[in-house]
C-alpha cells in the first residue's frame, strides 16, 4: 500500500471512529450503561430589555380621608389613578413609575371648615417612583411627589414631598414609609411616618373564573408638625377589603374604621374601585 493510500485510509478510519464514539454507549464494570454526550456551550443570558406597562384605577369613596388621618372632604368623591411603568432599567429587579392622581368632589359639604363647590376638582398629584428589589421578600422605593390643591384652605397652593419606603412580602404584607414635606411659607414643613400590615387570604382561585381575595389590614400614622403646629400620634385604623380579579381586570371594595389619637378624628369610610392593568 502506498503512503498516500495509507494516510487516506487512516484518516477515514479516524473519522468513522470519532463519529461512532459520539453515539456509542459504553458498558462499565458496574453493569450500567452510559451515553457519551457532547453538550453545546451555554449561551450567555441576554441583556435585560425595557418593559413598558401600567394601570388605571378609578375609585368612588364615601369621603376623602388622607393617610395622615385628616378628613380632607366629607361626602362622596371620585379618585382616579394612572400609572405608567418602565421595568428592567438597570436590572430585572427595578421599575420606574410615573403617576397622575386626582380627587373630584361630588357634593358641596364643608371641607376643613370651608364650603366647597358641589362638583369640584379637589386635588391633583404628579409623582415619580423608583422601586427596586432587595431580596425575594424585601423591596424599597423612593419617590418625588407634587401635590396641588384646588379647594379648601390650601386652594391654589402646592407642596413637594419626598417619600422613601420599604415593603415586606412574606407571612404578612408590611409597608412602611415617610412623607417628608418641603418647607413652605404657608406650612412649617413636617413629616408623616406611616405603616400598614395586611394579610391577603385567597378565598377562591380559578383560572377559568374569578379569583377572590379577602385582605384584613391595620394601619397607623405619626405626624411631626405635618400640616399642623404640634406633633402627634394621628390614628390607628383597622380595615378589610375584598378583591375580585380575572386577568388584567379587578374590582375591590373596602371599609375602614379610623380611631383618632391626639387628632381625635374618628371616622368610618368605605369605597369601591375598578382597576385595569396593561
Amino acid at each position: 500500500m502506498s503512503l498516500k493510500k495509507y494516510v487516506a485510509a487512516l484518516a477515514a478510519c479516524s473519522m468513522l471512529y470519532f463519529a461512532a464514539a459520539v453515539k456509542a454507549q459504553e458498558k462499565l464494570a458496574d453493569g450500567k450503561t452510559y451515553a457519551i454526550e457532547y453538550s453545546k456551550p451555554e449561551k450567555k443570558p441576554e441583556n435585560n430589555k425595557f418593559k413598558l406597562g401600567g394601570s388605571f384605577n378609578s375609585a368612588i369613596a364615601t369621603d376623602y380621608v388622607v393617610k395622615a388621618g385628616f378628613v380632607a372632604s366629607k361626602g362622596p368623591v371620585i379618585q382616579n389613578n394612572l400609572n405608567l411603568d418602565v421595568s428592567n432599567i438597570f436590572s430585572n429587579k427595578d421599575k420606574l413609575t410615573l403617576t397622575y392622581w386626582s380627587s373630584y368632589g361630588l357634593d358641596g359639604r364643608k371641607s376643613n371648615g370651608q364650603e366647597v363647590g358641589g362638583h369640584e376638582l379637589q386635588e391633583t398629584d404628579l409623582d415619580i417612583f423608583y422601586n427596586f428589589k432587595i431580596s425575594d421578600s424585601f423591596s424599597a422605593r423612593i419617590s418625588y411627589q407634587r401635590w396641588m390643591f384646588h379647594f379648601g384652605p390650601f386652594s391654589g397652593k402646592g407642596i413637594d414631598v419626598i417619600e422613601p419606603g420599604i415593603h415586606y412580602s412574606g407571612i404578612v404584607e408590611a409597608d412602611v414609609f415617610a412623607d417628608l414635606a418641603f418647607r413652605r411659607k404657608w406650612i412649617k414643613s413636617g413629616q408623616m411616618y406611616y405603616g400598614e400590615l395586611s394579610k391577603p387570604l385567597k378565598i377562591i382561585g380559578s383560572e377559568k373564573f374569578f379569583d377572590i381575595t379577602l385582605t384584613p389590614r391595620i394601619s397607623a400614622a405619626y405626624l411631626n408638625h405635618y400640616f399642623q403646629e404640634q406633633s402627634s400620634w394621628a390614628h390607628i385604623t383597622p380595615g378589610i377589603s375584598a378583591n375580585l380579579s380575572r386577568g388584567p381586570f379587578s374590582i375591590e371594595a373596602f371599609a375602614k374604621k379610623q380611631f383618632g389619637f391626639d387628632t381625635k378624628i374618628d371616622k368610618k369610610y368605605s369605597g369601591v374601585s375598578v382597576n385595569f392593568n396593561f
